[in-house]
């Protein structure tokens, strides 16, 4: 029996610190809490860590205080105990429990399934809470979330036995993310070790806050000769973007991860502060080939037509004889767009327009202007909303000027040369296959695309020529290895490309020669190498006399004539003309497997294609990070602390 001082039923489920008054350890899971002079801090440890528990304890006390008052009002015999009393209550007295008997079964039944299944393996243990973690950072949850009462209710339906495994906001906090980070980066480390050949893409985005962040991802193949693409960090950019700063930023974070020296390439927009930081680095740097497809469209649609040339540009509406110009009419579509993204009448009225028609619910897009694919989702969806959109404007009193017929045709007619951008952009953004082998055969295939659409309208026919010269400009010599030769010698060492993306020859020829030069100096250091391991004490025997007897004399010879004879540039010669002559592996099939097929047959080839095909074509799997980094800064995620931002990243 309780003593007055310890009154309190917490004390049913904790044990008092004789030593230390102030102390307490809980009989469930033996957790030591103080508790000084309240217990409250012990009841709500009892309510979230072991409220299952509570329940079934205090359904057991209510059935039998129930049983004890029916016992002493005589509704059992006197030769019936108590516990034989409540079997037969239970069994027989239907009429009396009429309402209470199915809330009883079901208690019953809870107790029996806890019995039955017991307590959750330590591998549930731990599926559970890496799960609950997994949760939080792929659906970007703040670290509150697991203290939820609908969170911990949805747990409890469930099963109650893993509302007592449920980790507080405070450990997931102290303890078990940086458990899981320190094991994540452990495991990284091992396979970064275990590489021969790395990328890296890198990307710098500016919050709301104008705070600055770098991305850093890396690209290697693993064992099993599978790409894989990690995040090496996120990181804060305290001081001045400037060459020496972000050189020495990412000297830092290359020599904590020691994969300086495997470095291949870095692949980033074409900044000058980030040229510079990678040059200081003396790693060769690949231009993001999406920034510069975007910039090809966007400088192609910055023009005008010499007819009817305008001063309007200033203008958000402009009337339809005004719009002379990709500008201005890209102008017109974004007004009608914002107009109806902001008014809720028209946005109404629209809705109505398309449940009459039968259509599609579909909502306008609105463009931004650092990304040209979205002005070009906005005119696709407003060829798709035209009936609907047009009814729609001819009911509202103080909406934007409706486009014209000709500016629909101009709009249809562009949108198919524009297309080809985007599968292409879509294309060399791929994480899971080597892209930078692509660039090449893709722009060739862009390329002829443009020159065979025929366009109906002259402001189509003006972007046409507009996109086909800032194309030639900007990718004309990438064949001839100028001024990056990675390109052209990924699309060579790919076995579904070799030669035969190439437009000229002569081209294809000098990539060639590259590569056995490249190769031939490879196989040179490796035959020192081993030349170097080889012992040069002879076997000499001797005589009785001490007289010299040497019988591989005249082998050794011979072997010393040809391998003069036999020299790295012949041997690398000789594995690319093996390679040439092997058929071309099927367009759709991956170019690792290949290689993997036929790496003892072209041996130091194989390494020197791991080494082209691990650099990626674009800097998007930097960017992709940043396209979550409005929700990772949210409100709603305020309680994540910034040191541990490249924790939720990764």
């Amino acid at each position: 029996m309780l003593s007055k001082k310890n009154s309190s039923s917490v004390w049913c489920y904790f044990t008092k610190n004789v030593n230390k008054s102030d102390e307490a350890k809980c009989n469930l899971c033996h957790t030591v809490y103080k508790h000084g002079h309240g217990t409250s801090n012990l009841h709500e440890h009892l309510r979230r860590k072991h409220q299952s528990k509570l329940d079934a304890d205090k359904s057991k006390f209510e059935l039998d205080k129930d049983l004890d008052l029916r016992f002493q009002q005589g509704e059992a015999s006197t030769s019936t105990s108590k516990r034989s009393f409540r079997e037969t209550t239970i069994m027989t007295n239907n009429s009396i429990n009429e309402v209470q008997e199915p809330a009883l079964k079901k208690q019953t039944k809870q107790l029996l399934l806890s019995k039955r299944f017991g307590i959750p393996s330590e591998k549930q243990k731990t599926d559970f809470v890496r799960s609950i973690v997994e949760m939080i950072t792929d659906d970007l949850q703040p670290l509150s979330f697991v203290e939820n009462s609908g969170f911990q209710n949805v747990i409890r339906l469930l099963d109650s036995r893993y509302l007592e495994l449920l980790p507080s906001r405070r450990t997931l906090t102290r303890s078990i993310l940086p458990e899981l980070y320190s094991t994540t980066k452990n495991e990284l480390q091992d396979i970064l070790n275990k590489s021969s050949y790395i990328s890296i893409t890198s990307d710098i985005w500016t919050s709301l806050n104008t705070d600055s962040f770098m991305t850093i991802t890396v690209h290697t193949f693993d064992s099993a000769f599978v790409l894989k693409t990690f995040v090496l960090c996120t990181l804060k950019l305290e001081n001045s973007h400037t060459g020496e700063y972000l050189s020495q930023t990412l000297e830092n974070i290359f020599n904590e991860w020691g994969i300086r020296h495997k470095i291949v390439a870095i692949v980033t927009d074409s900044g000058a502060n980030i040229k510079s930081a990678v040059n200081k680095l003396r790693i060769p740097h690949i231009p993001c080939t999406a920034h510069i497809l975007n910039l090809i469209v966007t400088q192609a649609l910055v023009f005008r037509s010499p007819y009817g040339d305008t001063d309007n540009t200033d203008n958000d509406v402009l009337e339809p004889n005004e719009c002379q110009n990709l500008n201005d009419l890209l102008k017109k579509c974004r007004s009608i767009v914002t107009y109806f993204k902001k008014s809720e009448v028209a946005n109404r009225k629209l809705a109505e327009k398309l449940t009459q028609l039968g259509a599609l619910k579909l909502k306008l897009k609105q463009d931004v202007s650092t990304r040209w694919n979205s002005s070009l989702l906005m005119l696709e969806r407003l060829v798709e909303l035209k009936e609907p959109l047009t009814y729609a404007l001819l009911s509202l009193k103080n909406g934007p000027v409706m486009l014209n017929a000709q500016e629909w045709e101009v709009i249809e007619d562009v949108i198919p040369i524009l297309k080809p951008f985007e599968v292409m952009t879509t294309e060399l953004s791929g994480e899971n296959y080597p892209t930078l082998a692509m660039v090449i055969p893709l722009v060739r295939g862009l390329y002829i695309s443009l020159v065979s659409k025929q366009m109906r309208t002259y402001l189509g026919q003006l972007l046409k020529q507009k996109l086909l010269g800032n194309l030639n400009s900007r990718f004309k010599l990438i064949e001839e290895q100028n001024p990056k030769p990675e390109f052209s010698r990924a699309t060579l060492l790919d076995p579904r490309f070799k030669k035969l993306a190439f437009q000229h020859t002569i081209n294809a020829e000098n990539v060639e020669k590259s590569i056995t030069d490249e190769l031939s100096l490879l196989i040179s250091e490796n035959l020192n190498e081993e030349n170097s391991n080889i012992s040069e004490t002879p076997e000499i025997q001797t005589t009785s006399n001490n007289e010299a007897v040497d019988l591989w004399s005249f082998l050794d010879d011979k072997l010393n004539t040809e391998r003069t004879q036999v020299t790295s540039v012949s041997i690398a010669d000789n594995i690319l003309k093996q390679y040439f002559s092997l058929p071309r592996a099927n367009r759709k099939s991956k170019p690792i497997d290949f290689w993997i097929k036929h790496k003892i047959l072209l041996g130091e080839l194989f390494n020197l294609a791991l080494k082209y095909l691990v650099i990626p074509a674009t800097s998007v799997p930097s960017e992709r990070i940043f396209s979550k980094a409005g929700e990772i800064m949210s409100a709603k995620r305020n309680r994540t602390h910034p040191k541990n931002l490249d924790i939720v990243t990764e």
